[in-house]
């Protein structure tokens, strides 16, 4: 696959673009004149050698690079339809001379897959800076190298995982997270099941939970009673000294070591005899080293904290894991 990067006139950029959507035909500029089919001009450099063109030749025939896009080749037009804005495209044949059809400059063609059509706003935040830039003009064309990322600005477009928000030194940081630091994330969660099973998880969680500031009274439940929640503790809400009284939070927490996604209502049923047993708890969290939830459970989740109207939340997968390297994790060990 090899992406090439189109510049065209403000003048021509609604031609351009409507070709594209209604034609199917990606045109480009430098075929001004009937003589400049690269077809018919490259045959005769062959033929009869370069001084045999004429001056309008010459300058059409600064366009060849499209004789070598290739069927499954991209091309993206820069600021089509309009500025600030790309139009990518799939091309699906080799180039072809269009001025029977169009009589004018933009007879340079090839045909691409409508389907394939997206268009992005260049500076948005779920793209990455080194191919965001590319965008950027940088002459009538040039090639685009950056296969890989612009392969996952693909699969984001259509699944329409981009925003349309210009992108802060912030929103650049999340998305290098995202893509890069994420997915070791929840390698580290699936290797925390494995080392924390059972009691050793509740252990983990309680000694973590101790070292976080404002959490006081951290105690361990599991197979003292079915009703108290796997962890207590109480949590000092620092609203509470701004505003001249002591605002304390009573949290359970249900621990769940398990793998790939949770399904398990009992999880949820705990919680909810964890509610019904002490009115104190304002909070109750589902802790899991589970790396997704079903829609089923969250679903059920959401119920539950509509029926008591009281926080409810989980935390897993990547989730858990940065949460354990935040405020577990010491130089020391």
């Amino acid at each position: 696959m090899s992406i090439f990067a189109l510049k065209v006139s403000e003048d021509m950029r609604s031609s351009i673009f409507n070709s594209l959507k209604e034609d199917g035909i990606a045109r480009f500029t430098w075929s001004y004149v009937e003589e400049g089919n690269l077809l018919t001009i490259k045959e005769q450099i062959n033929n009869s050698g370069w001084n045999s063109l004429n001056d309008d030749q010459k300058e059409c025939w600064k366009a060849n690079f499209m004789l070598n896009i290739q069927p499954d080749d991209y091309i993206v037009y820069i600021n089509v339809p309009s500025y600030g804005e790309c139009t990518i495209a799939k091309v699906t044949s080799e180039y072809f001379w269009g001025w029977d059809s169009y009589k004018m400059d933009g007879s340079h063609c090839l045909h691409i897959d409508k389907g394939s059509i997206q268009v992005f706003n260049r500076n948005d935040e779920g793209i990455p800076s080194n191919l965001s830039r590319r965008f950027k003009l940088q002459g009538k064309y040039w090639r685009i190298y950056l296969e890989t990322e612009f392969t996952k600005l693909v699969e984001d477009l259509k699944e329409g995982r981009l925003s349309g928000k210009n992108a802060t030194p912030e929103s650049r940081l999340t998305n290098c997270i995202n893509s890069n630091i994420k997915p070791y994330l929840d390698k580290i969660c699936e290797e925390l099941q494995k080392f924390h099973t059972g009691k050793h998880l509740e252990e983990l969680i309680a000694s973590v939970l101790k070292k976080i500031p404002n959490v006081e009274n951290v105690q361990i439940k599991s197979g003292t009673s079915d009703k108290g929640g796997d962890i207590i503790f109480e949590y000092k809400n620092e609203l509470g000294d701004i505003l001249g009284f002591q605002k304390v939070e009573k949290v359970a927490i249900q621990v769940k070591s398990y793998e790939g996604t949770i399904n398990y209502a009992q999880a949820i049923n705990d919680l909810e005899n964890i509610f019904n047993y002490d009115s104190e708890i304002t909070t109750g969290i589902i802790m899991t080293t589970a790396t997704q939830v079903s829609n089923t459970f969250k679903e059920k989740l959401d119920s539950l904290k509509e029926k008591y109207q009281k926080n409810v939340s989980i935390i897993y997968g990547s989730d858990f894991a940065n949460w354990i390297l935040k405020y577990g994790y010491s130089k020391e060990n």
